[in-house]
């Protein structure tokens, strides 16, 4: 019984960990790459 809870929370750590490196390699790539303003003049 030990060992299946072990198991498993040893699964839920590494799923957290590997979201958490997802998504900071996910916001980095949003950061990286230019936002493009629109102008006045782009609207009409």
């Amino acid at each position: 019984m030990q060992a299946i809870l072990l198991t498993s929370s040893l699964l839920l750590v590494a799923a957290m960990l590997g979201s958490v490196a997802w998504l900071s390699v996910f916001r980095m790539r949003a950061e990286t790459e230019p936002a493009q303003a629109e102008t006045q003049d782009e609207r009409l």
